[in-house]
C-alpha cells in the first residue's frame, strides 16, 4: 500500500505504471510459492548470499535488499543483511527483491540485481557479482 500511495502522490505516470507491474509480479511470486509450498500462506525464505567475482568468492562486502515495488519509491531505504559477505544469511518474505553489495572500504557498488525469493523452498543460494579489484 505504502509503495501505491507513493506512487499515485507523484503524479508521474511512468512511475506508477512501474508500481503496478512491481507489485503484480510480487503477488504473482507470492502466489507461486504458497502453491509450491503446498498451499501453506505466508512462510520465510533463508537467503545465503554469496559475493563474487567471476568464480572467486570475494569477502567483506555489505549486502542491500529492497523489495522490488519499492524501487520506483521516493524516501525509501533499503535493508542490509545483518553481517558482511561472504556469505551473508538474512530470512526473507517471499517476492521479486533488488540486492547489491557494496564495499564498505572503497565504497565500491556492485550491480543491482533482481532476485526471486520463494518458488516453494525454505533455502536459497545466491551469487551476486561484485567488481573486481581495481
Amino acid at each position: 500500500m505504502r509503495a501505491l500511495e507513493g506512487a499515485l502522490s507523484g503524479g508521474d505516470v511512468p512511475t506508477l505504471v512501474a508500481t503496478m507491474e512491481s507489485v503484480a509480479e510480487d503477488l504473482e511470486v507470492k502466489l507461486d510459492h504458497c502453491n509450491q509450498s503446498g498451499g501453506k500462506l505466508g512462510g520465510s525464505v533463508n537467503v545465503r548470499v554469496r559475493t563474487v567475482t567471476g568464480a572467486a568468492e570475494i569477502a567483506s562486502w555489505q549486502v542491500f535488499y529492497l523489495p522490488r515495488v519499492f524501487e520506483a519509491a521516493a524516501n525509501v531505504s533499503p535493508d542490509v543483511f545483518p553481517q558482511l559477505s561472504s556469505p551473508t544469511e538474512e530470512t526473507l518474505v517471499p517476492g521479486r527483491y533488488v540486492m547489491w553489495a557494496r564495499d564498505p572500504a572503497s565504497s565500491r557498488v556492485g550491480e543491482r540485481t533482481v532476485v526471486k525469493v520463494g518458488e516453494g523452498k525454505k533455502d536459497l543460494i545466491l551469487d551476486l557479482p561484485v567488481p573486481a579489484a581495481r
